[in-house]
């Protein structure tokens, strides 16, 4: 019979490699699209590729923090919940369904609606994840070790990073359309450029969170 803890530490490290992996593909291919060697075809083409590999990071991050704290469940933590535990998968379900909704409904109303309660539920999870991590660590509420305060850190800082990517970039998606629209000019390839390079420190920043998100989990240091 396979160990449930193996199952759970085996997706741990698949979301982990495929959110950097994916991440880190699309980083790259936004590079591409501010290259004005490539045509606006070529750009199309590489937004279609970019837009599909986006999905791997946007799920990762939903999966990442429930199959995280089951880890932990196997680890001897949050037994004074017992099988209450498993709720904590049911806001994640709605962050997908939110999630899915703002980008397959994207530039309606609706997917305006669904983007509004992406940012909702990713500003009460940094909230829970700093305060409320917090409250339960410093009050001994619930028996959770340094390393593990930490890692719950560094994940609401990866949100946050999330945030960051998001408002910087969000102003190429305009300078884009007005290239497949009117065609290249400096203008319009100095606003592609502009958002990524404001994008570049938040990008670097989250994959700095997600190796130490990995180094603190393998090492478990004490403080």
């Amino acid at each position: 019979m396979i160990d449930s803890q193996l199952i759970w530490l085996i997706l741990h490290v698949f979301i982990l490699v495929y959110w950097l992996g994916a991440d880190i593909t699309v980083f790259y291919g936004s590079t591409q699209l501010i290259n004005k060697k490539n045509s606006i075809e070529t750009r199309l083409a590489i937004i279609k590729i970019i837009s599909f590999v986006n999905w791997f990071p946007n799920i990762a991050n939903i999966l990442i923090f429930p199959v995280g704290v089951m880890l932990l469940v196997g680890l001897g933590y949050f037994s004074e919940l017992g099988n209450f535990i498993f709720l904590v998968w049911v806001p994640f379900f709605l962050w997908f369904f939110f999630i899915t909704g703002s980008i397959t409904q994207r530039g309606t109303l609706v997917g305006k609606v669904y983007v509004f309660l992406d940012t909702v539920m990713r500003v009460i999870l940094i909230l829970f994840v700093f305060v409320g991590s917090s409250l339960l660590y410093f009050f001994e509420i619930i028996f959770i070790q340094d390393w593990v305060l930490l890692k719950f850190y560094i994940y609401g800082t990866v949100l946050i990073c999330g945030f960051g990517i998001r408002f910087s970039f969000s102003g190429f998606a305009p300078a884009f359309q007005r290239l497949i629209e009117n065609g290249s000019t400096i203008e319009i390839e100095n606003k592609l450029r502009a958002s990524v390079s404001r994008v570049k420190p938040w990008v670097l920043a989250l994959w700095i969170g997600l190796v130490l998100l990995s180094y603190v989990g393998i090492s478990k240091p004490g403080f």
